[in-house]
């Protein structure tokens, strides 16, 4: 709320983590095909996309993150 994206990364962190959410995901998606996630965001810096895929390629191996 008050703009601290490291404090919101945290919190992003906990909820994703709290939830299971990368238990959820089909992992043979991402072996087998190119995903590409989007948001509003017009950069990586500050958005919870690249927070997304960085979760996501800490579990999967052989992973690539591309920012477009």
């Amino acid at each position: 709320n008050d703009g601290d994206f490291e404090q919101y990364t945290e919190r992003y962190r906990e909820l994703v983590a709290k939830r299971k959410a990368v238990e959820h995901i089909n992992h043979e998606l991402f072996m087998s095909k190119r995903v590409c996630l989007l948001c509003s965001e017009p950069g990586p810096d500050k958005c919870h996309r690249r927070l997304a895929a960085e979760i996501i390629a800490d579990r999967l191996e052989h992973l690539d993150i591309i920012h477009l």
